[in-house]
């Protein structure tokens, strides 16, 4: 099948399928709040209350659907080819149930928990037939379409000179609003839909650099990052310098494992894949990866969009048991009542997870997860770690490398995830490996002896290493000087 005629069957599932979604729909959503008019250009963070009350963060304004101390959830939809201005995305999941139609609001339980709950609308300039314009405006002001944006009538019109791409309007409202009232709620979780995904990854990007340029506070760095059946074009863009989507992701979420972000991806349809998009097939030993199916839904795209109507419902329902370390391979449940610290404990490259029960029903309630091992995994790593230099000074920075090798004693493929601890000052906490080599960065402000070890896990089971770094305190050398003593004749 050639690629054009490929793109004209997905545009008519994915009307048909959209249509046939919005058919049953009991219960009209509201309308968002603030600015948005689909004859005016109007994008931006809406914070949203219960059931879909919603108002639009505008700078110096009150929200009442925002409290800097709390928790808070961002999510980015993708692709809305011909429905933006007609019915936006929000948190109203239309299904059906025993032939009877019913709607679920997904974030109420978000919100009754005490955490924020907001969407970033980029409605306008994603809506495009092509998937691939809409693509490009999240990288670049200069794509294929520029930053054009659709009326509610069907026509285009050229956004205001000097607009930037969608990645960062995204960063500009997400530092406005977030510093608005000077945020303390800690945990803050980013998803994406589709290429939506592409948009929080480039935003976690974005935030990163922006803290280690010094102009962005540690404490908005993301906790969580959720891909929810992400899209990635296939294909190198000349936009990103020779580069796939899928490549420069990858490359993102490679840099940002070490600052301690945590990435999952939950995959639920045939629509994210060959020949429509690029599997990224490097990506998934990075992070946990997990199958979804929702057998229930008839269509692909029914099925591609229950990543995200099932994520967020289920946070509504109880989530897995306690569990630490290695026992949580054993874990039933997983999605939104996932712990930060289960889903470190899970995040393997020798482990991938597929619902395994709650497929035939449109409840997360009974969806159930099994675990299982991943052939080629990492087999051992060198002993003792590369420290660089042994011994540093207090204050500075040791490089540790872990050499990755497989069972045939060769590098194994790039993207192994190996995680790093220290027992005296801090270190990166993950890297993934790059020709067979997985970094991290020591450091110390304490004189002492940091003892580190580096873990992964394959065929040989739970794999470390460790070796020792001392900080010693470096003083510089002081000198006494004399003035010479000079005799007058």
């Amino acid at each position: 099948m050639n690629a054009k005629l490929s793109h004209i069957l997905l545009i008519i599932v994915l009307l048909a399928a959209s249509l046939a979604m919005v058919m049953p729909e009991p219960v009209r959503a509201a309308p968002l709040a603030g600015c948005y008019d689909a004859n005016n250009l109007c994008y931006g963070l809406y914070w949203f209350g219960l059931n879909n009350a919603n108002q639009q963060f505008v700078h110096g304004e009150a929200n009442p659907y925002f409290d800097p101390a709390k928790p808070t959830l961002i999510f980015v939809h993708g692709w809305q080819p011909g429905i933006s201005a007609l019915n936006p995305p929000n948190f109203t999941y239309s299904y059906i149930e025993g032939m009877i139609p019913k709607s679920v609001n997904t974030a109420n339980a978000w919100i009754n928990a005490g955490w924020n709950v907001g969407i970033f609308y980029w409605n306008q300039f994603s809506d495009e037939a092509d998937r691939t314009d809409a693509e490009a405006k999240i990288w670049v002001n200069d794509g294929p379409q520029r930053m054009r944006w659709k009326k509610g009538g069907g026509s285009y019109e050229e956004a205001p000179a000097g607009t930037p791409g969608a990645g960062e309007l995204l960063y500009e409202a997400y530092l406005a609003a977030m510093t608005e009232y000077a945020y303390t709620g800690g945990n803050i979780r980013l998803a994406g839909h589709s290429l939506g995904n592409q948009m929080v990854t480039r935003l976690a990007r974005l935030i990163d650099d922006g803290i280690e340029a010094g102009t962005v506070p540690e404490k908005l760095r993301p906790t969580r990052v959720t891909l929810l059946d992400p899209y990635w074009s296939i294909g190198a863009k000349d936009y990103l310098g020779g580069k796939t989507t899928a490549q420069m992701s990858r490359e993102y979420i490679a840099g940002l494992l070490p600052t301690g972000t945590l990435f999952e991806w939950y995959h639920s349809s045939s629509l994210t894949v060959e020949p429509w998009g690029d599997s990224n097939e490097g990506l998934k030993p990075m992070i946990l990866w997990a199958d979804m199916h929702p057998d229930y839904e008839w269509d692909d795209m029914s099925k591609h969009c229950a990543a995200y109507n099932l994520y967020f419902w289920s946070y509504a329902f109880a989530g897995p048991a306690a569990c630490s370390g290695e026992a949580c391979l054993g874990m039933n449940r997983l999605l939104a009542r996932l712990s930060d610290a289960q889903l470190a404990a899970v995040s393997r490259s020798d482990y991938t997870w597929a619902q395994s029960a709650g497929n035939l029903t449109p409840t997360p309630n009974d969806d159930a997860y099994t675990s299982a091992s991943r052939a080629g995994a990492p087999y051992s790593i060198n002993t003792p770690l590369s420290a660089s230099p042994p011994t540093q000074g207090a204050g500075g920075r040791v490089t540790i490398q872990a050499t990755v090798k497989d069972s045939s004693n060769a590098p194994v493929p790039d993207g192994a995830l190996v995680t790093f601890t220290t027992s005296l000052g801090t270190i990166s906490p993950r890297a993934v490996t790059s020709g067979g080599v997985a970094t991290a960065t020591l450091t110390s402000a304490t004189i002492g002896t940091a003892n580190v070890s580096a873990t992964t896990h394959g065929l040989g089971g739970t794999i470390q290493a460790s070796t020792s770094v001392n900080f010693v305190n470096f003083q510089q050398p002081h000198y006494d000087h004399y003035l010479p003593l000079v005799m007058k004749p």
